[in-house]
């Protein structure tokens, strides 16, 4: 089967080899001009086993530096 991905960032070029690991014909399709320059490109994530802060929450960045500095 031929599969068209839509996206090279970090979702779209795993799902792509993993396609192609299963034996399938994978195009990946991306509007830049080379993978991860969009919301992938410097993308960060942190876990934080103890302590969970919604990051849409208008409070978070003040949270963020100040605990940076502790």
């Amino acid at each position: 089967m031929h599969i068209v991905v839509l996206g090279a960032g970090v979702v779209g070029t795993t799902t792509a080899w993993y396609l192609q690991k299963q034996g399938h014909q994978v195009t990946v399709v991306d509007r830049q001009s080379n993978a991860g320059l969009e919301t992938s490109f410097a993308n960060g994530g942190q876990v934080s086993v103890s302590h969970a802060e919604p990051w849409a929450n208008p409070s978070a960045p003040l949270k963020v530096l100040k605990w940076l500095f502790r």
